[in-house]
């Protein structure tokens, strides 16, 4: 109970502070609020394009064009050895006839441009369906390599140069985004213990009447930094409510204006568990702030 009774002293004590400071509160909370909408814009950016670069991931592709007298055995074991490669998640066959069947149906009207063949250029194919276990277009080359030597192939078909930009693309995101998260976080941190230390400024004299009457600096410390809790909780409602404000407004945005590159996209908001996730990050900023504003307080 007594216990209990201490939580309560201390819960009342930082309304107290809230409701007298009221105006500190708000300029933390706004500060709080802004460097959150800052963070939580590059999470969901790079969120979206790593999203959108996993989609793009799972399209990759590598055709295995075929000799024309490849024998039923040989296409067999072609099909066994390719499945067993690093990096393959799938092999699809694709006849000749399903392969002139496919051009006819590119071609649309002019189709009929066809209709004098003779014969089927097309060759088959082995179609590769591959995994991101290919973390680099020096994989596709070694790949593309031990298929090409493999008797019954005629021709290796793969984007060399869009992949090196695809994979260099994946690394940057990889890298840079680790490198501006922490960077954020930093700053954002910064600010806010700015913004607390703002407010013991304005409570020094309080501060000091209660060291007088013999209060110890953990009694004195525990409201502020529930104070910051409550800050950073508030802040990061807040911010949640103007990204998904932002981010509602932008989706129907692209999707008015350019619906043609609806297929390259994957937007998304926070899922529930990042959404947790962020009510914990403000609360975490208001506790990392007033940490760092307590070591300053002590050594005042």
């Amino acid at each position: 109970m007594k216990f209990l009774r201490h939580v309560s002293c201390q819960v009342r004590s930082t309304w107290r502070n809230i409701h007298r400071h009221l105006a500190i509160n708000a300029v933390s909370i706004v500060t709080i609020t802004f460097s959150l909408v800052l963070f939580g814009l590059y999470g969901l950016a790079t969120g979206n394009v790593m999203q959108s670069v996993s989609l793009w991931q799972a399209d990759l592709e590598m055709v295995v064009y075929l000799d024309d007298d490849v024998s039923g055995a040989r296409l067999e074991e072609l099909k066994t050895f390719c499945r067993e490669q690093h990096g393959v998640a799938a092999v699809h066959y694709t006849d000749k006839e399903e392969a002139l069947k496919r051009f006819r149906r590119t071609l649309g009207a002019e189709a009929r441009l066809l209709e004098g063949l003779t014969e089927n250029p097309l060759p088959a194919s082995l179609e590769l369906k591959l995994s991101d276990a290919l973390i680099d277009a020096a994989s596709m080359d070694d790949l593309a390599v031990i298929l090409g030597i493999r008797d019954g192939v005629a021709e290796i078909r793969y984007s060399r140069q869009w992949l090196a930009h695809f994979f260099s693309l994946l690394r940057f995101l990889r890298l840079g985004g680790m490198a501006v998260t922490g960077f954020l976080f930093m700053v954002t941190v910064i600010i806010v213990s700015n913004t607390i230390k703002l407010s013991f400024y304005a409570r020094l004299d309080a501060i000091g009447i209660m060291e007088l009457v013999g209060a110890t600096k953990f009694y004195i410390a525990v409201p502020y930094l529930l104070e910051g809790m409550f800050q950073g909780a508030v802040a990061a409602v807040l911010a949640l409510a103007a990204l998904y404000g932002l981010f509602r407004y932008l989706a129907g945005w692209l999707h008015e204006n350019l619906a043609f590159l609806a297929g390259t996209w994957a937007l998304r908001f926070f899922s529930p568990l990042q959404t947790a996730g962020f009510l914990a990050l403000g609360i975490m900023l208001g506790v990392a702030g007033f940490l760092i504003t307590f070591r300053w307080l002590k050594s005042a």
